[in-house]
């Protein structure tokens, strides 16, 4: 972990529940999730998918303060004391270089990466 002291959790998609590295820190912090409007666009989620957020989301509000908001994830959360979970995702650096979240938790791999060969499950399989 990277920082300390934030205020609020931030959650993303990629890590949506209350295993999230940055949740599970501080059982008493409360939380903002954010529906990325722009993105929601382009990427055309089913119904279902939808509803599997909104369930999540009120899975969490269940044992915390959380905060729900729709539109430009960076205007959004701008000015505001983070802690969030390091996401793999192409945007994820983006909205964090222009949110500055305080404190950054490590991404919960299943396995670490390493730079072994993954050209087969055999050779992966061997490595570890």
């Amino acid at each position: 972990m990277e920082g300390t002291g934030a205020e609020q959790v931030w959650l993303t998609a990629e890590s949506l529940g209350t295993a999230d590295p940055a949740l599970a820190a501080d059982t008493e912090r409360p939380a903002v999730f954010v529906f990325d409007e722009p993105l929601l666009g382009k990427l055309k989620l089913s119904g279902k998918r939808l509803v599997f957020l909104a369930e999540t989301l009120g899975e969490i509000a269940s044992t915390r303060p959380l905060e729900v908001r729709r539109g430009r994830v960076s205007d959004e959360l701008s000015g505001r004391s983070l802690a969030t979970t390091w996401a793999p995702v192409p945007g994820f650096s983006r909205i964090a270089d222009a949110t500055a979240p305080v404190e950054l938790h490590p991404w919960p791999w299943l396995v670490r990466p390493t730079t072994s060969s993954v050209r087969s499950f055999s050779a992966w399989r061997r490595s570890h």
